[in-house]
């Protein structure tokens, strides 16, 4: 069990960032916070088991830190998704896998866009498909997931460059 500070904030971590809300596999309110050695913690409701909240608990992280707020999505097949802009300038991802042991994959990279990420987290769309975008030094790039197409993830794509 993690400790709690006067905040209700996992104790003794320096967050960075906003606590973020979410909707869980379950249709739960789920909140998550990123701490600044990347770590996410999450904690979601739990209406049917009476106490209202699990107590907070660690996702893990990329390893890399983290450059501010964990961002939530859904994924094409209607999973919680979670976004880190890593300290390396990479986009890292996080998803519910609901069934499959822990119920998250791990995290991976989604790589770099050009330029030096100055977005302090990703903003996700997740209508009609799920899209990501972030701002960098050489402009606004998205990304989109297609589902069904190697990593499901169509790689970084200009929408506005600088020079």
């Amino acid at each position: 069990m993690v400790e709690l500070g006067s905040d209700g904030k996992p104790a003794g971590a320096t967050l960075v960032g906003d606590v973020q809300v979410g909707a869980n596999y379950l249709c739960n309110q789920e909140l998550y916070v990123t701490d600044s050695t990347g770590v996410t913690w999450h904690k979601f409701a739990t209406p049917a088991q009476g106490s209202g909240w699990s107590d907070w608990a660690s996702m893990g992280g990329p390893g890399v830190g983290a450059h501010g707020s964990v961002s939530a999505g859904e994924n094409p097949q209607n999973n919680q998704e979670l976004f880190i802009v890593g300290n390396d300038n990479s986009v890292y991802h996080d998803y519910a896998t609901p069934g499959l042991g822990s119920g998250w994959s791990e995290w991976s990279s989604l790589e770099a866009p050009p330029g030096t990420i100055t977005s302090t987290s990703v903003q996700v769309d997740t209508y009609p498909v799920e899209k990501l975008t972030v701002t960098s030094s050489a402009g606004v790039y998205v990304d989109t997931a297609t589902p069904g197409v190697g990593s499901g993830w169509s790689g970084w794509t200009a929408v506005w460059s600088i020079g």
